[in-house]
Parts: structure tokens; C-alpha cells; sequence
């Protein structure tokens, strides 16, 4: 908008002036015809000291100050073009950050989940193996220690085990289901953690394409920018010629 003021002032000042310079071309053509060279001369002269001059000097002085104008309003927009090329770059940056924290977020969560259930299976399985290997141990040690007893004694003996051994059959059964119940979880955060991912990369190709759209405004900045230097080495020579 500031660009387009400026030209038309540019041009309004142009064509006062080839207005002006008319008038003057118009006018030294009727002296040269009706007056003698002298009088030409004498009129010429009192012309500059006119108000013919006094408007030449002030068209002047409107251009240098329409030419300083111009030049502060140009710096003015390439200050705030570095401005805007620094602030889509620290954008970028601070979108990349941001996504590869998120990715080791997951990443460590999902290692610490992990550790957790496995740590827990191992847990449970060393209970049973341990608990298995003690009452074995008890039957054995009774087995022998009553071999000898009533056979009363020994089937009293059988059925407590064949009771402990059911309980902990029942107890083994639980931790089954426990343990089931945890792989189940476990699967449904795996989904979870899929489903993430999948997120992850929409998210990424979403900054692809953002990367492109900032490649694509950079090049058209910096195009506009050659346009726009072009455009000032041709308003300087216009200047250059109008002084």
C-alpha cells in the first residue's frame, strides 16, 4: 500500500513537471518568434526569477524529500522482512524440538512399561516355581517321615497335600489370570503406543508440507525482494534524471 502511494506521488510529480516544461518550451517558442535575440535573452531572464523558477525550485525540493521518503520507507520493509524470515526459522526450530522431545517421551515411557511388566512376569513365575518346589520338598519330607505310620496316617496325609496342592492350583490359576489380564493391558497399550505413532507421523508429514509452504514464502520473499531492488535502481535513475 505504502509502495503504491509512492509511485502515484512519483508520478503526479512527473507529470507536473512535463507540464511545467511545456509551458516553458511553449513559451521560450513565442518569445523566440515575436522578440529579438536580446529580448529572448531579457525575458529568459526574467522567467528564472519568476514564479515559473520558484515552482521548478520547490518540484525540486519535493523530489529529494519524496526521494528520502522512499528510501526510509524501503529500509522500513526490509527490516521487517529480516524480522519475519528470523521468526519463521525460530519456529521451525522450536516445532523440530518439540517433536523429537515427544518422540523420547514415548520412547522412555515405553521402555520403562516394558521393564515393568516383565519385571512383574518374572516376579510372578518365581512364586510358582518356588511355592511348587516347597510343597514337593513337604510331600517328600512326609512321605518318608510317616512311610512306616498307619496307612490311616498317610491317606490323611495324601488328602492334605492333594488340599494344599488344590489351593494352590486355585492360587496358580489367579495368578494366571493375573497374569493374562496384564498381557492384555499390555497389548492394549501397545495399540495405544500405535496409535501414536501413526499421530506422530500425520504430525510429521504435517510439518513436511509446513517445511515446504516456508521454503515456497521464503523463495517468493526473496523474489519479491529482487523485484523490489529492481524497482528502486530504476525509481533512483529516474531521479538521477530528473535532477
Amino acid at each position: 500500500m505504502k509502495l503504491k502511494q509512492l509511485k502515484k506521488s512519483i508520478d503526479e510529480e512527473l507529470n507536473n513537471y512535463e507540464i511545467n516544461k511545456n509551458i516553458n518550451d511553449k513559451l521560450l517558442l513565442f518569445l523566440n518568434d515575436d522578440l529579438e535575440e536580446k529580448q529572448v535573452l531579457e525575458k529568459i531572464d526574467e522567467l528564472k526569477n519568476s514564479k515559473m523558477y520558484t515552482l521548478v525550485e520547490m518540484h525540486t525540493q519535493n523530489m529529494n524529500k519524496l526521494q528520502e521518503h522512499f528510501e526510509e520507507e524501503i529500509k522500513k520493509m526490509f527490516d521487517t522482512f529480516e524480522e519475519d524470515r528470523k521468526l519463521l526459522i525460530q519456529n521451525r526450530d522450536n516445532i523440530v524440538h518439540n517433536i523429537n522431545l515427544f518422540y523420547s517421551r514415548i520412547e522412555e515411557r515405553d521402555k520403562l512399561r516394558k521393564e515393568n511388566l516383565e519385571k512383574d512376569e518374572n516376579h510372578t513365575m518365581n512364586e510358582i516355581y518356588k511355592n511348587y518346589i516347597a510343597e514337593k520338598y513337604i510331600a517328600n519330607y512326609k512321605y518318608e517321615k510317616y512311610n512306616e505310620e498307619d496307612n490311616k496316617i498317610f491317606d490323611n496325609l495324601i488328602i492334605e497335600n492333594k488340599k494344599i496342592l488344590n489351593e494352590e492350583y486355585e492360587n496358580y490359576n489367579i495368578i494366571e489370570k493375573k497374569y493374562e489380564k496384564n498381557r492384555k493391558c499390555l497389548l492394549s497399550k501397545e495399540k495405544e503406543v500405535h496409535e501414536l505413532e501413526i499421530k506422530i507421523d500425520n504430525w510429521k508429514i504435517k510439518l513436511e508440507n509446513e517445511m515446504k509452504i516456508y521454503d515456497i514464502q521464503t523463495e517468493r520473499l526473496k523474489n519479491e525482494k529482487t523485484q523490489l531492488l529492481n524497482h528502486i535502481r530504476a525509481i533512483k535513475l529516474i531521479l538521477q534524471k530528473l535532477k
